[in-house]
């Protein structure tokens, strides 16, 4: 949100105007998840949620745990062919 009001900040429009433009947007991007995400830092929203796990539940997730948790199916069809294609690119080179 700061660096749309920034951005448009120069454009001389009202600060009610330039507010209200800067909320609509947010607004928008947050109503829809695939959106949302990119709203939030994620290595600090990964850190509150390890710590919020470890508070409520006393279990440590790491990365390899998180990974190992994670099913073929969940992931997203170009993130499966990005890895893929590393695996090829990784095991040509050995």
């Amino acid at each position: 949100m700061a660096r749309r009001h920034d951005y448009l900040q120069h454009t001389g429009q009202d600060k009610s105007r330039l507010y209200k433009d800067v909320l609509s947007t947010f607004n928008c991007r947050w109503n829809n998840l695939s959106t949302r995400i990119g709203l939030v830092p994620g290595k600090e929203t990964l850190r509150q949620f390890r710590q919020r796990i470890q508070d409520l539940y006393g279990v440590t997730l790491t990365d390899a745990r998180i990974a190992e948790s994670i099913t073929r199916e969940e992931i997203p069809t170009d993130m499966r062919q990005l890895l893929n294609s590393l695996e090829k690119f990784r095991s040509a080179h050995h």
